[in-house]
């Protein structure tokens, strides 16, 4: 079970943040992003809980796997960004 959490967390931050990053411009960025930690931190918390309560697992290892998930998920991003994708198609720097 956590490493499925780390694996969905990764697959999932890595992409959404490159695409927003090479989509939206940098002032909608920033209002996007403070709008997503408002909604999504009571979120992830009740998902957390109701997954602990529902499997008998650990709750900090359910939390350290997808903290691992997302940075393993970002650094993947940034890496295809910088190796794989073409120059014209690299998002602009912040």
């Amino acid at each position: 079970m956590i490493v499925g959490a780390t694996v969905v967390a990764a697959l999932g931050a890595g992409p959404v943040a490159w695409l927003a990053r090479d989509r939206l411009p940098a002032s909608r960025r920033g209002t996007y992003g403070r709008v997503l930690l408002v909604v999504s931190l009571p979120a992830f918390a009740l998902l957390v809980g109701v997954l602990a309560v529902a499997s008998d697992a650990s709750l900090l290892s359910m939390m350290d796997a997808v903290v691992v998930g997302v940075v393993c998920g970002g650094a993947v991003a940034l890496l295809a960004e910088r190796t794989v994708v073409p120059e014209r198609y690299r998002a602009e720097p912040a």
